[in-house]
Formats: structure tokens, C-alpha cells, sequence
């Protein structure tokens, strides 16, 4: 566990706009009948909004909800500044009131704080979340290390510049769980395998365009899964940095996806060295 030491970031602060720090907020419980939404600056619901309040309510557990951002205005009722569909996931779950933090400020500074708060939020990477989700033993992601695992694929925990990846270590999370719901984990394990078990010691493979005709190619003609030693050598005669290059501009070309032309190729030449059953 680290401390919190803001030492390191000193030299991003600059010069202070004002020593001001402003009025201190307070902490408290507020009845959600007391609560409103003001549409001058909150945005309105809409059909995506709407199925974030629907997860909210059906995963309801107040370990995730944090504090909703809270205005006093007139008549003593408060208006949302940060908070309005885990307030209203909330109140689908029949809870009477929310933790809040209750700031001192007029309309302007209502929605001032509200894109404070909603537009300098540091966006948090798919690969992060992942790691998160490992952490927190969700069943998808768990399946999906276990099958990276069996490949001896690792997903990093953050992006990594392309000289300083490591063999056999990929960025392609978002690619990879595709993958795994639509194919399931062994076969994306042998997938995986035609890179990892046939070019030991080389980088940068594992990107989504290989991934994704791997996949799709064993998909298409399943026999050549098995048995997995006669694939695998096979797959060492195949170049795939030269075949992707290759493909990423035949597909500029022809306006095509870089993977559907990897996959062409990968499968003449699976066929070309393993045949098709009759």
C-alpha cells in the first residue's frame, strides 16, 4: 500500500488561481424526496442513461454507490450536481435517502461544479478494469485469465509503448473478451497458442486483427484444432508479421477490415498445409 504523497505531482499544480479555498461542504443524509433535478445543466436520461439507473437498481450495493454532490436551494430541498441515476437506482430500490455532500453554490456554480466533476474525470483504461475485475473474482474475467493463462498470454495491467512490451504480452483486452463470449475459452486458448507456442521470445503479435482471424479461421473449420501438435506446426511456418502487414494494407486498398483479410490468408494457408476432411 502506498502513502498519499502529492510530491510528485507539485510541478503540475502551477500557480494557484486564488488562495480562496471556498466554503467547506458538509456531509449528510438526505431523504430523496428532498432531492431535485435541475435540467438547465444535468443531462437528460436518455435510452443508454437509462439502462446505467436499470444496473444501478439490480446491482444495488452500497459499497458501489458512493456520495451524490448536492446543492441546498430554495425551501429546503437540494438540487443533484453529481449523482442523478445512482439517486434514482436508489429510489427504484425503495431507499429513502442517499449519502451526500452538500456544497455551498447559486445556479452558475451548480453546474460549474457539475462539469467540473463529469469533464476533467481521468478516464480509467479497459485494461485497468480488468485488472480490477480480477481483483474482485468476477466470473468473466476470471475465465478470461485462466484462458490467457492456458496460452501463456499476459494482459497488461496498463497500455505499454510497443519497445517496451514484453513476449507474448498483449493490449487487445477489449478484442479478448469479444473473443472469449463469442467462442468460449478453449478455443481461444488455441488461438492464443498458434502465436505464444510458435514464437517464443518475439513481441507485438498479439493484436487484435491476429486475434481475431485466429479465432474466426478455427471457427470456420474446427478440425484443424485437433490434434493440437500437427496446427501448432503448421502455424511456425506462418509469417505473422509479414501476413499482417500485408493485410493492413490490402484492406486500406479494398476498404475491407484488416482482420477479414488476415483471415482469408490464414485460411489458404491452413488449408494448404492441413487439407480439409472430406
Amino acid at each position: 500500500m502506498k502513502y498519499v504523497d502529492p510530491s510528485e505531482y507539485r510541478a503540475f499544480v502551477g500557480e494557484p488561481i486564488t488562495e480562496n479555498l471556498g466554503v467547506a461542504p458538509r456531509l449528510d443524509w438526505v431523504p430523496i424526496g428532498w432531492l431535485r433535478i435541475d435540467p438547465a445543466y444535468q443531462r437528460e436520461v436518455l435510452r443508454q442513461g437509462a439502462r446505467n439507473i436499470g444496473r444501478i437498481a439490480r446491482e444495488f450495493d452500497w459499497s458501489l454507490f458512493g456520495i451524490v454532490v448536492v446543492a441546498e436551494i430554495e425551501g429546503g430541498l437540494y438540487a443533484i450536481v453529481d449523482g442523478q441515476h445512482r439517486t434514482l437506482g436508489a429510489a427504484l430500490r425503495g431507499i429513502e435517502a442517499v449519502p451526500c455532500l452538500i456544497i455551498e453554490a447559486d445556479l452558475s456554480k451548480q453546474a460549474k461544479a457539475f462539469a467540473a466533476i463529469n469533464g476533467a474525470v481521468t478516464k480509467i483504461h479497459g485494461l485497468a478494469i480488468f485488472a480490477a475485475e480480477v481483483a474482485a473474482g468476477l466470473p468473466a474475467a476470471i475465465a478470461l485469465r485462466d484462458a490467457c493463462d492456458a496460452a501463456e498470454v499476459t494482459i497488461c495491467k496498463y497500455p505499454v509503448p510497443a519497445n517496451n512490451m514484453k513476449p507474448n504480452e498483449t493490449l487487445a483486452i477489449g478484442t479478448l473478451q469479444r473473443c472469449l463470449k463469442t467462442y468460449g475459452s478453449d478455443h481461444l486458448t488455441v488461438a492464443l497458442r498458434c502465436v505464444t507456442q510458435t514464437r517464443r521470445g518475439e513481441v507485438g503479435h498479439l493484436r487484435e486483427p491476429t486475434i481475431k482471424a485466429l479465432c474466426h479461421v478455427l471457427e470456420v473449420e474446427p478440425s484443424w484444432k485437433e490434434p493440437e501438435n500437427r496446427l501448432l506446426k503448421a502455424m511456425e511456418k506462418f509469417d505473422f508479421a509479414k501476413e499482417l502487414e500485408k493485410a493492413t494494407v490490402t484492406a486500406k486498398q479494398q476498404r475491407n477490415e484488416t482482420h477479414t483479410v488476415l483471415g482469408n490468408v490464414l485460411f489458404a494457408f491452413l488449408d494448404a498445409e492441413l487439407g480439409v476432411p472430406a
